[in-house]
């Protein structure tokens, strides 16, 4: 979900972290993970944003099933997936969506979704800003 504060961190990204929150973009996790290989942190980014779209609608269509196995699986998969990327909020996000499906919450999973596409478009937004404009590539 989009908050107040949201707009504050694109002002100053250092009032998330001193909130114990973590950050929309990680970038120097993401260069240690990719072992500072910018072309292949790029590339993963770009399949991201291509698929990131359908692992949410699937999301949406299990909760909506109320199947909570394949609601927790998908969860679990955007929560990686955010995770290689950098998208630290995102992947919190994820995780809370997967630990209530394991539980079998699938109300908090529905009302959880919304929140998740909010930290993707805010995570897609910091891709471009901080990293796709840095290295003059087109999303």
């Amino acid at each position: 979900m989009f908050r107040k504060r949201d707009s504050i961190e694109a002002i100053d990204p250092q009032s998330n972290r001193d909130r114990g929150e973590p950050p929309v973009f990680d970038k120097e996790g993401v260069l240690r993970r990719m072992m500072n290989d910018h072309e292949l942190a790029t590339s993963i980014m770009k399949i991201y944003l291509g698929d990131m779209p359908r692992q949410i609608r699937a999301l949406r269509e299990y909760s909506e099933a109320r199947d909570a196995d394949g609601a927790g699986r998908t969860a679990h998969s955007i929560r990686g997936a955010a995770a290689n990327v950098g998208g630290e909020r995102l992947r919190k996000a994820a995780l809370e969506t997967e630990e209530a499906a394991d539980a079998g919450k699938m109300d908090i999973v529905r009302e959880g979704i919304a929140g998740l596409e909010a930290e993707f478009l805010l995570l897609k937004a910091k891709l471009q800003e901080e990293w796709f404009a840095e290295h003059k590539q087109p999303l």
